[in-house]
This record gives C-alpha cells, sequence and structure tokens, in this order.
C-alpha cells in the first residue's frame, strides 16, 4: 500500500500546482505530506486499506487535509504550517477529482508496475521532499534509526535508505521521516 498515498499526494499536488497557476511547486515528503518550496507543510494524506473476508476484494479510503484559507493561527499551530494561500476549498475538491482521474484512471489494478514505474514514479521523485543525498531519521517500524535518502524503489514506492549506524540498505515501508539534512 505504500504507493498509494504517494499517488494520493501527486494528486492533491497537482491540483494546488494547477489552481494557483504554477508547476511542480508542492513537495511530497514521503509517505504523505505536501509541502511549499520554502519547506512549511501545506497539509497530508492518511490512506486505510479495508479488506472484505468474504469475498477477498477490499479497497482503499484516502483522507486529505489541505491549508486552503489563511486564518489566525492559534498559538498551538506551528509557524512551519502554511495554507494554499487564495485557494477555493469547493475548487480544490473539483480539481483533486479530476485528477484523480487522470492518475488512477489508466491504472488497471494495484500491480499496474509499467504505469507506476514507467510514467508517474519519474514525477512523484522529481516533487521529492527529501532528495537522495538527504539524511533522515524515522520513527515507528521495526527499526527507528536515521540514514541518507538513497530512492523510492520501482514498483513498490519503499524508501530505500543506508543507515548512518553501520551502512546497511533499509527499506521504510510507511515510518515518519524528518530531515537532517536536505540535498
Amino acid at each position: 500500500m505504500t504507493r498509494i498515498p504517494l499517488l494520493v499526494g501527486l494528486v492533491c499536488a497537482r491540483s494546488v500546482d494547477h489552481l494557483n497557476g504554477r508547476k511542480a511547486t508542492i513537495r511530497l515528503k514521503w509517505p504523505n505530506d505536501l509541502y511549499d518550496q520554502k519547506g512549511a507543510k501545506l497539509g497530508g494524506i492518511l490512506c486505510e486499506g479495508v479488506a472484505q473476508a468474504t469475498s477477498g476484494s477490499g479497497f482503499i479510503v484516502a483522507g486529505i487535509g489541505i491549508n486552503c484559507l489563511t486564518l489566525p493561527r492559534p498559538e498551538t499551530v506551528s509557524d512551519r504550517m502554511v495554507s494554499a494561500t487564495g485557494t477555493d476549498p469547493e475548487a480544490l475538491r473539483e480539481q483533486i477529482l479530476q485528477e484523480a482521474q487522470t492518475v488512477f484512471g489508466p491504472i488497471n489494478g494495484y500491480e499496474d508496475d509499467d504505469i507506476f514505474s514507467a510514467q508517474l514514479l519519474p514525477e512523484i521523485r522529481s516533487r521529492q521532499y527529501y532528495q537522495p543525498g538527504a539524511v533522515v531519521t524515522w520513527q515507528g517500524g521495526a527499526h527507528p534509526g536515521s540514514g541518507e535518502v538513497l530512492e523510492i524503489e520501482d514498483h513498490t514506492g519503499i524508501l530505500v535508505v543506508r543507515l548512518q549506524s553501520n551502512g546497511e540498505v533499509h527499506r521504510l515501508m510507511s515510518e515518519e521521516i524528518s530531515g537532517l539534512r536536505e540535498c
């Protein structure tokens, strides 16, 4: 399921850029956050898979939160949060639905590796907030740690890092990452 938040993130990033008349300015922080060019968080995505035990099929629900309005911030809200200033929430919702058809329409099931790897992953990589060479830390998963970003893996969307502690290559599936040094 690692690919789904990346694809939903791509849909959201393209939508905000489209409504603001820009190209590829919104960054994707693996696996599920949206950032502006200055490094401020714009929004996030949560995905949950639901399996149907009786039929063996299932579906994924994606929750999207994007800051659309500029309002006075309560003291509890980070200064690093921003909004897609002036973006009408209804227009954004419509653009996201339209862009979702563009991204997900050609995909024939979850296993359609050719479309993901050849057509969508290059754009996801170009929008990646932590580019290869950046040093990140992660929480969650079996082994919290830190390391250098190597790549987003073809076919899976898994983030591949080299551990700082021993140089081993580690694959992150859904951990929360933070940057120590951007590349």
